[in-house]
């Protein structure tokens, strides 16, 4: 998706992914989505089991966010990208993706 979608668009989106049947991979690089945006994506994903593949890189999310995608009910998904996160937010969330 074009860059310039932000926390209103990705929460569009969301509610998109709510009935999607079709798309199996979203790109939302370089997209300042937040943790708002994020959160409502984590929501749409508790009802999508479509969707295998979300990269979310520069998308300015912080712990909040990560802690969306990091649902135990968002583990179907093959494939989640967020690598634009502090790690230093993260580390209070119970070391999520494993302790350093």
């Amino acid at each position: 998706i074009t860059p310039g979608i932000g926390p209103e668009g990705a929460k569009a989106l969301a509610e998109a992914l709510k009935v999607n049947a079709v798309l199996t991979k979203i790109g939302l690089s370089t997209n300042s989505i937040k943790d708002e945006g994020t959160i409502a994506l984590g929501e749409a994903l508790k009802i999508n089991k479509t969707l295998k593949e979300l990269e979310l890189f520069s998308c300015s999310i912080g712990a909040e966010g990560a802690k969306a995608m990091a649902e135990p009910y968002n583990s179907y998904l093959a494939f989640v990208s967020v690598v634009d996160l502090d790690l230093a937010q993260l580390l209070p969330l119970n070391c999520m993706s494993g302790c350093p």
